[in-house]
């Protein structure tokens, strides 16, 4: 499991950097000012911190407990990327998130597995 994380999570971190290079040509094109609000910036940093935490953690031999509660925070901060998808009408763009969480929680299990055997 922890290799499905380390894929996902370098698949979802180069995307997003894609995605970012994407916006960043668009605004240029544009005729309007391109001042971003503090609160854009967080909505589009939290994928980064999102997938690095993922990253790291798949590599690392955490303890358990600082494993949960990062995991708790990384899982926290995209929360509002996630909201603003389904705001936005493009949910099916949260769908690699999900799995994303899904595949770190059996990494999470299997961590607490063989930390208790």
């Amino acid at each position: 499991m922890r290799i499905t994380v380390r894929i996902f999570s370098m698949i979802g971190l180069g995307i997003h950097l894609l995605f970012i290079m994407l916006l960043g040509a668009a605004s240029g094109l544009s005729d309007t000012s391109s001042q971003a609000s503090q609160g854009t910036l967080v909505l589009l940093a939290s994928p980064f911190i999102y997938f690095g935490f993922c990253l790291v953690s798949s590599f690392g031999h955490w303890r358990s407990l600082s494993l949960l509660i990062g995991g708790l925070i990384a899982h926290l901060c995209i929360i509002p990327f996630l909201v603003r998808l389904f705001h936005d009408g493009v949910p099916f763009f949260g769908i690699p998130i999900v799995v994303m969480a899904l595949c770190w929680g059996g990494t999470y299990y299997e961590s607490i597995a063989k930390h208790d055997a």
